[in-house]
């Protein structure tokens, strides 16, 4: 038996208008917030580096954490050889059981 589900599929855009909609405000400052957002955020989280890691929250219970990876070596699977990483950012989403909560309620 398959169990293939349709997935509806929510736009940047649809939100956009949905939170202009919920705030009654001009659907041209919202765009702009997003926009803003967008720019924002990559911003903070390439401050990570090898003192301090950063957590952006997003919303209650929504965030964003840069986990900075330093340079090391690593084994490539199908050569076997030794490849240098550079030094990097992680970005992991996360969120909390309170808000799985919420959205089950």
């Amino acid at each position: 038996m398959n169990n293939v589900k349709n997935v509806k599929k929510i736009s940047k855009d649809d939100v956009i208008r949905a939170v202009a909609d919920a705030s009654c405000l001009n659907l041209k400052n919202v765009r702009a917030v997003f926009s803003a957002l967008e720019n924002v955020i990559p911003t903070f989280l390439q401050e990570a580096d090898k003192e301090n890691d950063v957590t952006i929250k997003l919303l209650e219970g929504v965030y964003f954490d840069g986990i900075y990876c330093p340079k090391c070596q690593k084994k490539n699977n199908l050569t076997g050889k030794m490849i240098d990483m550079p030094n990097k950012i992680k970005v992991k989403p996360r969120v909390t059981k309170s808000y799985t909560d919420r959205v089950n309620e």
